[in-house]
């Protein structure tokens, strides 16, 4: 989901901006392109309508999008990782905004189909090629994410 992928950049790359004290801007990259940019572009593709969380029309989104959606996926880790690395404060208050948004947003999430079947209350529960795609893509996305949050130590100056 592209607003989701974009705030878990940040996230994550914040958790690596913290445990590394601001020395991993590289891992912060690899954990929002790799982990969260791969994953959001095949589910972009795949599932274009639920991607958008059914809030805009996918057909209406330009030629070239993808390319944009990568790039506010690495701005928004190296965004992640400055902010993490200077205010834990910071980091807690986004996360909680983000878990606001996630509880706003779980019927649009279990929910998966074209637009025009989430507005008319018939896209599937969880439908298992969903499920599938989510097991294959997500798993590999999130060792990513966590290798590189686990790989997050301060370099020695």
């Amino acid at each position: 989901m592209v607003i989701f992928d974009v705030a878990t950049s940040f996230l994550v790359a914040g958790a690596i901006g913290h445990r590394s004290k601001g020395t991993r801007p590289d891992l912060a990259l690899i954990a929002g392109t790799l982990g969260i940019g791969a994953a959001g572009m095949a589910f972009l593709e795949l599932y274009p309508d639920w991607d958008w969380q059914y809030l805009i029309d996918s057909s209406a989104v330009p030629t070239g999008f993808s390319g944009l959606f990568l790039l506010a996926l690495g701005l928004a880790a190296l965004a992640g990782h400055a902010v993490g690395a200077r205010s834990l404060k910071a980091m807690w208050v986004s996360l909680g905004i983000f878990l606001l948004y996630v509880a706003w947003g779980i019927p649009r999430t279990v929910y998966v189909g074209t637009r025009a079947e989430y507005l008319a209350d018939t896209a599937a529960f969880l439908p298992t090629p969903f499920l599938v795609h989510l097991a294959l893509i997500g798993t590999p996305s999130a060792a990513v994410m966590a290798w590189c949050i686990l790989r997050a130590k301060p370099k020695a100056a």
